[in-house]
């Protein structure tokens, strides 16, 4: 198991047993995460930044929807194949995956994983230094494509 999936799970784990499904207030935990705006085509999103391992373990898990225009950026310390899972997750997302601010993969209507059955890995076969998730459909609705540039605000 390489090195780099086997930190994604532990720190999903990790927030899986701290963090059970029933948590009465979970908006308050994305509530305090630092947020940033980035344009991706001729559309704005506001990301929260998940830039440590607790952070990109925890990502959107648990919380009920995402409201519009609003998503997630994962930021990794180097470029390598890092591993998503969806446990914990209750709505569909999309993928975007990046290498130094340019759209390298995609991967649209990624599904949450169902209570019994095991976790499905999202993996894409080239290397990237950041990830951002939206709501199912952001993709195709946006028109965003490979070699597309994200730019930050």
């Amino acid at each position: 198991m390489p090195i780099n999936l086997l930190i994604l799970l532990l720190g999903l784990t990790f927030w899986t047993v701290l963090t059970p499904p029933h948590m009465s207030n979970t908006e308050a935990v994305f509530q305090a995460r630092p947020v940033i705006s980035a344009t991706i085509g001729e559309k704005t999103y506001e990301l929260e930044i998940a830039d440590d391992l607790a952070k990109r373990g925890r990502g959107l898990s648990w919380r009920k929807s995402l409201a519009k225009n609003r998503g997630m950026l994962f930021l990794f310390e180097k470029p390598d194949q890092y591993v998503f899972v969806m446990d914990g997750m209750l709505f569909p997302l999309d993928f975007i995956w990046l290498k130094q601010g340019v759209v390298v993969a995609l991967k649209e209507d990624v599904q949450p994983s169902k209570p019994d059955h095991s976790s499905t890995n999202i993996v894409t076969n080239t290397h990237f230094d950041q990830t951002i998730e939206l709501n199912a459909g952001e993709i195709k609705t946006t028109h965003i494509k490979i070699g597309d540039r994200v730019s930050y605000f």
